[in-house]
């Protein structure tokens, strides 16, 4: 079996017998690419895992947008504003992992957020 995470560019490998194999493979636009990444801007989200309610905090204002995926790769929410401070209503979002790509006038920032029961 063969199968494809576009989000973090995964590419897993299982096989009968032999085990399961994995490698990142990037794209242009994926995170390691030549996209320039923003290591001065500070951004907290809590609380990390999460049950109903997601809070971020950036030190810079966010240029563009807030773009949220599941760890599946489809794109869950997507907000667009200039605030410093976001607070996303979860409850409609089923358990799991799901990564945060902030676009600032430094770049992008991609973080993990877990939510649970």
């Amino acid at each position: 079996m063969i199968d494809y995470r576009k989000v973090d560019g995964t590419l897993a490998l299982a096989t009968h017998g032999r085990g399961l194999f994995y490698a990142r493979i990037f794209e242009k636009g994926a995170i390691l690419s030549k996209e320039k990444m923003s290591p001065s801007n500070e951004i907290n989200i809590f609380p990390n895992p999460g049950v109903g309610v997601l809070r971020m905090r950036s030190s810079e204002e966010v240029m563009q947008k807030v773009t949220i995926v599941n760890a599946s790769g489809k794109k869950v929410e997507e907000i667009s504003s200039s605030n410093r401070r976001f607070e996303i209503n979860t409850e409609s979002w089923d358990l799991g992992l799901y990564f945060l790509i902030v676009e600032t006038q430094s770049g992008k920032s991609w973080l993990k957020w877990i939510k649970e029961q």
